[in-house]
């Protein structure tokens, strides 16, 4: 005769001294898989986060909001439930922050060195440099904290988040056969963007005070290459650094060379989405961000495979056009698209300028549930204004209500061309009186 199994009930006598006499026991309902109750969503993305001894505004950084918008729950699992390792590791995210910090170093000694860029007649020159940039990161990833460059001129230096430490004699031969790939790097970028020089690195959001999607957007950009005005402003080139071989499939058509004639693109695309892949706008966030803040003209936002070298990404025509080639090597994705002369898919010539493109990522990403939101994406009850710009630059309450009103009154009378112009004048003054940066002429 089988034994009595333990029980729930079991359980419950071995956990109450009374053995559960007097208790009550209720039933509750439990959410579906991947699901979270409404009263729950505030939770998801809390407002504020502490900064040492006071609060500051959460923000979402681009890669965020691309991670929600392929699977909030992936989302939630790794920034809202991750979990912190307690040993240095030898994986991909360390190797990348390696390669991310070595490159910035590099660029940063090139600059210092008066180098400024790499080019053809100066590839042996830069190459040096960027030995001494791989010899002083490599050091500073095994003491933790960063001593050279940029962030070693911090009041207290700062402290290298998942640092790249090899272990034994296997991990440290990999980390030197590491540097022959950042070689190639060093003779790809020769001939790649001739016209324009790298310029930011490592540039960060987060005190910008830029709204994106509803919510303050924060991150830092790996890298901005500048050119000189050509009539319309400095123009720049985003570029994210992915330390892996390939970055083809992050490239993305113009997709309005698919479409027949009168065929719109559908309500919600994004770059890159499809049934099975989720969307790549990370970089392209960032490069309409830097076009608010009054960085100039946005022609490119590309990720380089540090690991090929190769680089895929959406740039204005302008580049793929060029002479000599902006990116002589790789088939970027230009906008508006021209049909390859073999395409299976293309059916003429695109119409989708990059412009446009980074306008319709930024309506549609806003369109988008982001963290916190209750109701449909689909459910249109209003405009939502970010305020944290204005903020920033010092609007009060009453001054808000005085945009509202400015709003509402171009919302009313969308046709009537001399109250556009009553507002545009009124909101220069206010721009005017609170400007962005208030110690500069």
């Amino acid at each position: 005769m089988l034994g009595k199994l333990p029980n729930e009930g079991a359980l419950f006598a071995n956990l109450d001294l009374a053995g559960g006499v007097g208790a009550r026991r209720d039933a509750a309902g439990a959410a579906g898989e991947h699901s979270l109750a409404p009263e729950f969503n505030r939770f998801l993305l809390l407002p504020e986060r502490s900064l040492g001894s006071r609060t500051v505004p959460r923000t979402l950084s681009a890669s965020q909001i691309e991670n929600y918008l392929a699977c909030p729950y992936r989302w939630l699992v790794s920034n809202r439930a991750a979990t912190r390792r307690l040993d240095v590791g030898f994986g991909p995210i360390e190797m990348g922050n390696f390669v991310h910090d070595v490159m910035q170093r590099f660029h940063e000694r090139l600059i210092d060195e008066g180098l400024m860029r790499v080019r053809s007649e100066t590839v042996d020159a830069c190459l040096v440099q960027m030995d001494q940039a791989f010899i002083e990161i490599r050091a500073d990833h095994l003491r933790g904290k960063y001593t050279h460059g940029k962030y070693a001129r911090e009041e207290r230096p700062r402290a290298i988040r998942g640092p790249l430490v090899p272990l034994d004699e296997l991990e440290r031969n990999r980390l030197d056969a590491m540097l022959s790939k950042l070689h190639e790097v060093v003779r790809y970028e020769a001939d790649m963007l001739s016209i324009f020089t790298p310029s930011q690195f490592e540039y960060s959001f987060d005190k910008e005070g830029v709204t994106y999607a509803g919510r303050a957007l924060g991150g830092r950009i790996d890298r901005i290459d500048t050119a000189e005005d050509a009539g319309f402003g400095e123009r720049f080139v985003v570029i994210d650094y992915k330390n892996r071989a390939s970055v083809r499939e992050l490239g993305c058509p113009d997709p309005t060379m698919m479409l027949d004639e009168g065929e719109e693109l559908p309500q919600g695309w994004l770059p890159g989405r499809n049934a099975d892949r989720a969307p790549k706008v990370q970089t392209l966030i960032y490069a309409q961000a830097l076009e608010h803040l009054g960085a100039g003209s946005a022609q490119g936002a590309v990720y380089f495979a540090t690991r090929g070298p190769e680089v895929a990404g959406a740039v204005a025509d302008s580049l793929t056009a060029s002479e000599p080639p902006a990116f002589p090597h790789d088939a970027v994705s230009g906008y508006p698209g021209v049909k390859p002369p073999r395409s299976r898919t293309a059916k003429h010539d695109g119409f989708l300028k990059f412009k446009t493109l980074l306008d319709a990522v930024g309506l549609t990403v806003n369109k988008n549930s982001i963290p916190g939101e209750t109701r449909s994406p689909f459910v249109t009850s209003g405009i939502r204004v970010g305020s944290a710009a204005a903020t920033t630059r010092g609007f009060t309450a009453e001054e808000f209500h005085e945009i509202g009103g400015l709003i509402a009154r171009v919302v009313f009378a969308p046709q009537d061309a001399r109250e556009r112009m009553c507002v545009r004048k009124r909101v220069e003054t206010l721009l005017e009186a609170h400007p962005l940066y208030p110690g500069m002429a």
